[in-house]
């Protein structure tokens, strides 16, 4: 690491700066240097009028150039010294564009392209929070807050804690992928197709109706299609019908109750044409 470098990362750091902003910079700098072949040191403000016009030469995003520009600020001004970075380095005219605004359909249509569970439960969240990526990574169950319906953000950009809306749909879907895909506290994992044994069940499953919105009353006057059954039912003792382990087959497993499936409110999936 050279001296100029160390110098920059540690009055990043004295500022406060975020670690992704720290990188940002320091990578920003770096192609600067590669461009030209030298250290910063040594270049000047025609040096800096060159590599502005390369970028836009290079027709790179807005974002990209006024990152450049504020990493060169920083490095000309605060780390070099230098007094002529503001007149010399002035940020370009953001262009002003419509947003692209997704219909209904177009969201459902996006949302169930994402076969696995977990990526479409991130997807909806994104989409209905407004949340960025990285904050997305960071949410934790402790973070929803049902009874305010809020979403508590912690360490956002800037490192800023914020608070953002969170819809009902939204708080019925996390529910349900809840319990579909995590082990909530107090449950025992059997097997990966078995999350709930029989001792206490009659408790975890008022949990679950709890957790899931439905009352006691309407689970036991659940209507299914003539002829449907997705509970098998033993004649003799009138209890689910014990079926052998997948498994190590010499196990018993019994089907207590079937939740429907994560994405049912999303309508019938659509089937994707070949590419």
């Amino acid at each position: 690491m050279t001296p100029l470098r160390r110098r920059m990362i540690e009055d990043l750091q004295v500022r406060n700066y975020s670690q992704r902003t720290i990188d940002a910079y320091l990578r920003q700098v770096a192609a600067f240097a590669r461009y030209f072949g030298k250290s910063p040191e040594v270049l000047g403000p025609e040096e800096v009028r060159l590599y502005e016009v390369h970028l836009l030469e290079k027709q790179v995003a807005w974002s990209t150039q006024k990152q450049a520009v504020a990493a060169l600020r920083f490095v000309f001004g605060i780390t070099l010294r230098r007094n002529w970075t503001l007149e010399l380095l002035p940020y370009g005219k953001k262009p002003k564009r419509l947003p692209v605004v997704l219909s209904q359909k177009e969201v459902l249509r996006f949302l169930r392209g994402f076969d696995h569970p977990l990526y479409r439960m991130a997807m909806t969240t994104a989409y209905a929070s407004g949340v960025r990526i990285s904050e997305l990574l960071a949410l934790r169950p402790e973070h929803i807050d049902s009874e305010r319906m809020m979403i508590h953000v912690e360490l956002g950009k800037g490192n800023k804690s914020r608070m953002v809306p969170l819809s009902r749909v939204l708080l019925e879907q996390l529910r349900v992928y809840f319990l579909l895909h995590v082990l909530p506290k107090g449950f025992v994992r059997i097997r990966h197709f078995g999350w709930m044994a029989n001792r206490d069940r009659k408790a975890k499953l008022a949990r679950c109706r709890a957790l899931l919105g439905v009352t006691a009353a309407a689970a036991s006057h659940e209507t299914k299609a003539p002829g449907r059954s997705d509970i098998e039912q033993d004649p003799a003792t009138n209890q689910p019908e014990p079926k052998p382990c997948p498994t190590c087959k010499t196990g018993v497993l019994r089907l207590v109750r079937s939740l429907p499936a994560l994405g049912t409110s999303l309508g019938p999936r659509v089937s994707r044409a070949p590419p």
